[in-house]
């Protein structure tokens, strides 16, 4: 099988918290982190972490509770400079994965498992 590097870095790791707002203020608060994105609409908030990875706060939607397997409490998210070529590779590869979101010169993304269901997720922009 052919290999080629599909993904750039792990772009950001998502945590999933129940209120958005209080989360904010603890991560500024106590660990100095900094927002350097906020989309209320999705209700998250990006913050800067010096590095090339950012962390991300997710907030739960109404009646939704942590960790699923739909919905994990944590998962990494991978920056893929191509995405149509990942997902095409991916895909060829039998692994599992959503259809890629959003749409293109936006942010765009897709789900994907690995062999013990665990949700990753890549994404360009």
């Amino acid at each position: 099988m052919k290999t080629t590097n599909l993904f750039a870095k792990v772009d950001t790791v998502i945590v999933r918290v129940s209120d958005l707002e209080k989360a904010r203020r603890g991560y500024q608060d106590k660990l100095s982190l900094q927002p350097g994105f906020t989309d209320e609409k999705e209700r998250i908030v990006v913050f800067n972490t010096g590095g090339e990875t950012s962390f991300t706060i997710w907030e739960l939607k109404p009646g939704e509770k942590k960790a699923t397997a739909k919905t994990p409490s944590s998962f990494p998210i991978f920056y893929a400079p191509d995405i149509i070529k990942a997902h095409k590779e991916l895909k060829e590869r039998g692994v599992k994965l959503g259809s890629i979101q959003g749409k293109p010169g936006e942010t765009q993304w897709f789900e994907f498992w690995d062999l013990d269901q665990n949700l990753l997720e890549a994404c360009h922009y």
